[in-house]
């Protein structure tokens, strides 16, 4: 009964993160009511200053072992799917590897500590979940779903709409490919070896389940080492030929115990210490493996051709600058670098597919604001809802529409007024502040930003007709800062309405 009530909670989770991740509202109403789940990941609760949930999760590993590790974290239990494909698996015990876990954990407290968040994101369990569900299943998801409205398209039936397939950056993709295939490899082949010794997570809750109050534990009497028990063990903890279980490695599924005839195997208070093995055969594979998954060939973004009677469309580029563009509510480069972990959940959950991951410097793989796709609407505050860790922190929608993320510049020698001197007022309509005006002594007139106004939208850039690049270009602010200009506009609104004297 332990097992299958593991396997259910383990389902219903995986199957929260899913919906979490892949919200088919338009208002976003699964992400908001889901996002807690995200909150009770161990990393982005440390990083949000949920201590007592912190302090939580490690009581119930040192009382019952690694169960956060089965039923919590959403990329275990997508190692646990994929090893579920192959049925006719058996498993071996194998050596614990201490060193190469040593090693995977001092890097990744190492990047914590000196702000290197783009070793931090990769070694991070749920970011790294994050990144293979937005960049690869969002895609699939949406291009099968596509080729259902092509189909029902060819058959008379309009009642669906293509949606926009946006593909990630090569960096992303080459990491987050890179991690799918080394979890793919371990789970089809070894198990869950990502968690047993490369997951620094799991590193810290092994030291804990190492002296669990509740372990496993072989009984010599009774047991016969028909080795059934080690065979269905996907953390290769049980050695059956001499009886013991290195339960630092121990996911707690209950597998074994499910299997074994004698009743020999239980989980109860020990009163003896387990020992663990501490030799290390198999690093050189591990690293070996890493090596060359990070050589996987990027994915390449390839538009066809239109017919021979219609011109090719020529779609917008994304132009990066130094820093990144960051949300409101991130603060600014220093916060946000600090908290992030990269799990693209913001990415997901962005209605107008404003946010994707940054290609450049110490925050590449953390998410940045670009505008081909849409822009950031002042009444959408959906990235600091749902972001786990505090990196993006809540707003609300009034107080969205004064910070300034960035400020708009117009690249005159591009603008289509300029150019090929025609009438544009394209900017200027639709940005929300009024920071954009015409001015010049002759028609047409060209476009010019007023900085004290302009909050960093992308309203402007988004819809600017000129190719390859916008004319218009929003450029981030190190710090993001409340222009009180709007606030003394809103203020008189307020007045002219009379809400108060």
């Amino acid at each position: 009964m332990a097992k299958t009530l593991r396997i259910w909670l383990a389902s219903l989770t995986f199957l929260g993160f899913m919906l979490l991740f892949f919200d088919p509202s338009e208002e976003a109403v699964l992400a908001k009511s889901l996002s807690w789940l995200a909150s009770l990941q161990l990393v982005p609760a440390i990083l949000a200053g949920s201590f007592l949930l912190v302090a939580l999760l490690l009581i119930v590993t040192a009382l019952f072992g690694r169960i956060y590790c089965s039923v919590l974290c959403p990329l275990g239990v997508l190692q646990d799917i994929f090893g579920a494909c192959v049925i006719w698996r058996k498993y071996t015990y194998s050596e614990g590897h201490p060193i190469l876990r040593l090693v995977f954990l001092i890097l990744f407290l190492a990047a914590f500590l000196l702000g290197i968040p783009v070793l931090f994101g990769i070694l991070e369990p749920y970011s790294a979940f994050g990144r293979i569900t937005t960049y690869f299943g969002e895609p699939i998801t949406r291009m099968a779903a596509n080729g259902v409205e092509w189909i029902a398209q060819s058959c008379g039936v309009l009642l669906l709409y293509p949606q926009t397939v946006i593909v990630g950056s090569e960096s992303t993709l080459i990491v987050a490919g890179s991690t799918l295939a080394i979890l793919l490899f371990f789970a089809l082949t070894r198990g869950r070896i990502w968690c047993t010794a490369i997951c620094p997570v799991g590193t810290v809750l092994g030291f804990l389940s190492r002296h669990a109050l509740i372990r496993p534990r072989i009984k010599a009497d009774a047991c016969v080492h028909c080795g059934r028990c080690a065979s269905v063990c996907k953390a290769n903890c049980i050695d059956a030929k001499y009886g013991t279980i290195d339960a630092s490695r121990c996911l707690s599924c209950w597998n074994c115990s499910s299997v074994c005839q004698k009743d020999a195997l239980h989980f109860l208070p020990a009163k003896e210490k387990v020992q663990g093995s501490t030799v290390d055969r198999d690093g050189r594979r591990v690293t070996l493996v890493a090596l060359a998954s990070l050589l996987a060939y990027p994915v390449e973004k390839v538009f066809a051709a239109e017919e021979h009677d219609v011109a090719a469309i020529q779609y917008k580029e994304r132009r990066l600058h130094d820093m990144p563009l960051l949300p409101p509510g991130a603060l600014g480069q220093t916060h946000f670098s600090s908290r992030c972990t990269g799990c693209q959940l913001c990415v997901s959950a962005c209605p107008h597919s404003v946010l994707r991951a940054y290609d450049r410097g110490k925050g590449a793989l953390q998410p940045s604001m670009t505008f081909e796709y849409g822009y950031c609407h002042t009444n959408c505050v959906l990235c600091g809802t749902v972001c786990p860790t505090g990196a993006i922190r809540p707003v609300s929608v009034s107080q969205k529409a004064k910070i300034q993320v960035g400020r708009a510049f117009v690249l005159r020698h591009t603008c289509v007024v300029a150019v090929d001197r025609v009438s544009c007022t394209a900017c200027q309509r639709v940005c929300p502040t009024g920071a954009i005006r015409l001015v010049s002594t002759e028609e047409p007139k060209i476009p010019f930003v007023d900085t004290e106004k302009c909050i960093g939208c992308g309203a402007c850039e988004y819809i600017c007709p000129a190719r390859p690049f916008a004319a218009i270009q929003v450029k981030s602010v190190e710090e993001h800062r409340t222009l009180w200009s709007q606030c003394v506009h809103c203020l008189r609104v307020i007045q002219s309405d009379g809400l108060f004297p």
